[in-house]
């Protein structure tokens, strides 16, 4: 169930729900995110003619993630920078922060299924560790690259799959 919160700092202007969505209360209109250059979502949040840019997963974590203690930062648990869910969302040192990342990639090296990427007239693209770094980087879904790579479809999202 959607659970809809004022913005702190920001009640009675916007609301952020649970689910990463950002309305407007006087329009009840939903906000757009965009992507920042890291691949965070965000939007523009307006108080007295000011305009800041605010990540979407710093405001559901904000409002809806417990924080146990200061110095802490917001991790994406399945690293999918636009996944901002906040069952996917956690407070963590930016130590385990870095840990993290590196530990998916690390175990993606050694248990993952390497895949490549062929554009539709056989050129190579890329090659990953596994679907799910494909996924993380290319934005289409593992099941999709895997039903390819398993010769169930021909193609996801116009590319070409195969495991390595």
């Amino acid at each position: 169930m959607e659970i809809w919160k004022d913005v702190s700092g920001y009640e009675g202007k916007y609301l952020i729900s649970n689910n990463g969505k950002v309305r407007r209360v006087d329009s009840g209109k939903l906000k757009k995110p965009t992507p920042d250059k890291d691949g965070y979502l965000r939007v523009d949040l307006y108080k007295d003619g000011v305009r800041k840019k605010i990540g979407i997963h710093q405001l559901v974590a904000n409002e809806f993630v417990k924080k146990h203690s200061e110095n802490l930062v917001i991790n994406h648990i399945d690293e999918n920078k636009t996944n901002n869910i906040y069952s996917n969302l956690e407070w963590v040192s930016v130590k385990d922060n870095t840990n993290h990342g590196t530990a998916i990639i690390r175990r993606a090296m050694t248990q993952g299924k390497k895949v490549r990427q062929f554009l539709e007239n056989g050129e190579f693209v890329n090659e990953f560790y596994s679907t799910g770094e494909a996924e993380r980087q290319t934005g289409i879904d593992h099941s999709y690259i895997s039903m390819c790579a398993n010769g169930k479809v021909r193609t996801a999202k116009g590319f070409i799959w195969k495991y390595v």
